[in-house]
């Protein structure tokens, strides 16, 4: 479903793609959904064949609005905070980032802790 909302009229092929799964898989969730009336299929007016999916537009508003409350909730907490508080939670996250670059930086490089 996140897939769906982050990329609105994705083809079924793109979404067996990103979700690693094979495409019988996909389509057979897919049905699930739709029977659900949670997604709409659209097929492509130029290729007959080509599937489009959709979330239904209550599905989106909902969405919507729970990213929304995500958002609001977290600014909340960001207000609450003090300036120290603010400082160290930015120190922490560029400490965490540091981590994850270095991370993607020796990826797929040889663990010599596996040989």
């Amino acid at each position: 479903m996140q897939e769906l909302f982050q990329n609105p009229g994705i083809t079924l092929g793109e979404l067996s793609v990103r979700l690693g799964l094979a495409k019988s898989t996909v389509s057979g969730i897919v049905d699930r959904l739709e029977k659900q009336g949670k997604v709409i299929r659209r097929r492509n007016d130029n290729d007959r064949r080509v599937v489009h999916i959709d979330l239904a537009p209550q599905v989106m508003e909902f969405s919507q609005n729970l990213s929304f409350m995500r958002t609001n909730y977290l600014a909340g907490l960001l207000a609450s905070m003090n300036e120290a508080e603010i400082n160290g939670l930015l120190v922490g996250l560029d400490r965490l980032n540091q981590f994850m670059v270095q991370e993607t930086d020796g990826f797929g490089a040889a663990d010599p802790d596996l040989d």
